[in-house]
């Protein structure tokens, strides 16, 4: 600043005649140095604060935005037209518009009119539901861990007034449960009563 200050008063422009002004960066040298407590910044100090400053301007320039296909949210620092849409470029390489329902990212369920077949939307596809069903909103915990596609063990480590915490590799188990959602409920006449 005090360079591109010395260049402008060497050119034959009209010139400031008081060229006091103050910055978050580079505050002004006469405002310091004159009691024993105020004392001017150092050049480590200035560029500290200069560059907090950049960092605080980046972050706030930040945009998330969501493609449309696969679903997850990016964080660009380009703000693009808010279009509904967007498609990330990894989606545009893979050039497939129904990844996100085909692989599974989310638990999806399809509706099914009262003839047994699979109500399409305007484009010919499977109508995915992403809210859970009526019939599983009422289970109780144990039912949903029985009819579970996969079984997670993890290690839990009490931390401390009844907090727990998860230490260590998690496990996945796949569970079979073909046969256990066609017997599931049991008749009464199949149910063992133990006396």
């Amino acid at each position: 600043m005090k360079r591109n200050y010395r260049n402008y008063l060497k050119t034959p422009k009209s010139k400031l005649g008081h060229f006091c002004v103050d910055s978050e960066i580079l505050p002004h040298p006469h405002k310091y140095g004159r009691g024993p407590t105020s004392r001017f910044p150092t050049n480590r100090e200035i560029i500290a604060k200069e560059r907090i400053l950049m960092f605080g301007h980046y972050m706030a320039s930040l945009n998330v935005i969501k493609c449309s296909v696969c679903l997850e949210c990016e964080i660009r620092d380009k703000l693009l037209d808010n279009n509904p849409n967007f498609v990330c470029p990894t989606c545009t390489r893979r050039k497939d518009p129904t990844y996100y329902t085909d692989n599974n990212l989310h638990p999806v369920w399809y509706l099914v009119d009262d003839g047994g077949n699979y109500v399409l939307d305007e484009n010919g596809n499977k109508a995915a539901q992403y809210n859970i069903p009526e019939e599983l909103s009422c289970l109780s915990m144990y039912e949903k861990l029985l009819i579970r596609r996969c079984a997670n063990f993890f290690s839990s480590v009490h931390l401390k007034n009844g907090v727990f915490g998860l230490k260590g590799h998690c496990v996945t188990f796949p569970q079979d449960i073909t046969e256990m959602c066609d017997e599931l409920p049991q008749q009464k006449d199949t149910l063992l009563t133990f006396i």
